[in-house]
């Protein structure tokens, strides 16, 4: 399975329902606009730590895509809890081991 996969898998059979219309909007804008096309191509069992912190990295050094300033703290911080929950979702579905 894809990161892309199960961050699609998690937003829209999990999240989804759990959550208000913005924070699922917002949710769905951080996975198109910066996770998925960073991460969506990678196996979920080869994207570790090392992988991801590399990733927020790089998107601190990056910026904003629509103005070219830098990302807020808190966008960073969205990105990592985004991942974070889905991947507590895929040990939930027993679709990584850790």
């Amino acid at each position: 399975m894809t990161t892309q996969e199960l961050l699609t898998e998690w937003l829209e059979n999990y999240e989804k329902e759990r959550v208000k219309p913005r924070t699922y909007s917002r949710y769905q804008g951080i996975l198109v606009t910066h996770i998925i096309p960073a991460l969506g191509d990678i196996e979920i069992s080869e994207l570790g730590r090392r992988r991801i912190q590399e990733f927020l990295t790089q998107k601190k050094k990056d910026g904003n895509v629509k103005n070219g300033e830098s990302l807020s703290s808190a966008s960073i911080n969205l990105m990592l809890t985004v991942l974070n929950m889905a991947f507590e979702y895929a040990f939930d579905m027993e679709l990584v081991e850790e």
